[in-house]
């Protein structure tokens, strides 16, 4: 007899989780902006613009104050683990590996360590005086009354 497969078990759903968390994340915080605008400017009846600012300044003190960052990842911890255990582990694998298809490759330590440097450009040392020469000349240039 075949044993049952558990329907509750979800193979790779935590790998899943951890690659696709941050996407999930941006999109929730992205739209908090735009849920605060649109609920003062249909529900509220606020004018466009004016909602659209005042959207802006509630949202920025609302991210300062730690807010919407956390209800967003709440948010995307939720939303990422309802659609990992709607796939399939085959589907999630293939997810897994699109996402780290466009990430960059890692920058390997022990070789950034070993190679030196290329030389830097030398640096202005003084910006004050070439503002002083462009000021003299182009106060010498603009006079009409010489």
């Amino acid at each position: 007899m075949k044993p049952r497969k558990q329907p509750w078990r979800a193979e790779g759903l935590g790998e899943y989780v951890v690659e696709a968390f941050s996407g999930h994340w941006r999109f929730w915080f992205g739209s908090a902006l735009v849920g605060i605008w649109m609920w003062l400017w249909l529900m509220e009846d606020m004018g466009f613009w004016l909602g659209g600012a005042l959207a802006f300044l509630i949202w920025f003190l609302l991210t300062i104050s730690l807010v919407i960052p956390l209800l967003a990842a709440l948010a995307a911890l939720l939303s990422t683990l309802l659609l990992g255990f709607g796939l399939s582990p085959e589907e999630r694998r293939a997810w897994v590996e699109e996402i780290r298809s466009q990430r960059p490759p890692p920058v390997a330590q022990g070789n950034a360590l070993s190679t030196p440097s290329p030389p830097s450009a030398p640096r202005a040392r003084n910006w004050l005086v070439p503002l002083l020469i462009g000021w003299w000349i182009g106060s010498s240039w603009g006079r009409d009354d010489q």
